[in-house]
């Protein structure tokens, strides 16, 4: 939704991600968590009426064992269920990209229809889409020709100018 040189607020639309693929995985992901919250239920009733058969004498301590195994089971499963579902919460907000910040767009380093990488599921830190900085404030570095180190003081004034903004400079005091 932007392009190089445009200048953005905080909170605008840069660009959108494909949402198929996250929005499958965010559906089978809450699928999951219901049979999972459904399955502790059932875990718990089973747990409790095998209590109950227990102290009855109606089945053995091992019996009584396997059901607080199964309970175990489920309500690990629904911590899993419940982790997968967050995750996929956050991927399913991760497909709209906003601005962090005020700024202008300085770099797009992809085009629509692109396959991108993303840097949560890739070690190697996914697809950067756009550089972007806030131009209002700028640290500059330059090099300085040895002939001239002679002459530069501390508190010069010095004057920036850049390929694009040839017709605004910005006069600033230099700092070592």
């Amino acid at each position: 939704h932007v392009d190089i040189g445009d200048e953005v607020e905080p909170g605008a639309l840069l660009a959108e991600v494909d949402p198929r693929d996250v929005k499958n995985a965010f559906d089978q992901s809450e699928a999951d968590l219901e049979v999972a919250q459904a399955r502790l239920e059932i875990s718990q009733s089973q747990l409790d009426r095998s209590e109950e058969l227990l102290q009855s004498g109606v089945i053995s301590t091992q019996e009584h064992e396997s059901r607080a195994l199964d309970f175990a089971n489920s309500r690990a499963t629904l911590v899993r269920a419940e982790t997968n579902y967050e995750l996929s919460q956050l991927r399913l907000d991760d497909v709209i990209i906003r601005a962090p910040l005020a700024g202008t767009v300085l770099e797009k380093n992809v085009e629509e229809g692109q396959v991108i990488q993303s840097a949560s599921q890739n070690v190697s830190g996914g697809t950067t889409l756009m550089v972007m900085a806030n131009l209002e404030s700028m640290q500059v570095r330059t090099l300085v020709d040895e002939t001239d180190m002679g002459e530069i003081r501390d508190g010069m004034r010095a004057t920036v100018t850049v390929e694009a903004y040839p017709e605004t400079s910005n006069h600033s005091q230099a700092r070592q």
